[in-house]
């Protein structure tokens, strides 16, 4: 794929998450605690709960539920794993 394709396709998620730029995306979840929160859903959850969301709430909270879910188990198969980073939560998200 094209680095202009590329680049469209960064802006339009970007876009579905309510942000301008990745540095504006990142300001809220590069603070979150990283795993799980008591409801089983991730700390980063919140942070992307934003007033220009594009994004179906209760998908998201699927597509979250899923990429914890993938966490417990790579908590359980390796020792020394603890949770994902935030970058590696929203590389999960978007494979998910």
């Amino acid at each position: 794929m094209s680095l202009e394709r590329h680049l469209v396709r960064n802006r339009w998620l970007l876009g579905r998450f309510g942000v301008h730029s990745f540095t504006e995306l990142q300001s809220g979840l590069e603070s979150a605690p990283e795993g799980s929160r008591g409801d089983g859903h991730s700390h980063f959850l919140g942070h992307l709960d934003r007033a220009g969301l594009q994004v179906n709430w209760r998908r998201l909270e699927d597509y979250d539920r899923r990429v914890m879910e993938r966490e417990r188990e790579l908590v359980r198969a390796r020792g020394d794993f603890r949770a994902f980073k935030y970058f590696q939560y929203l590389a999960r998200m978007a494979l998910t």
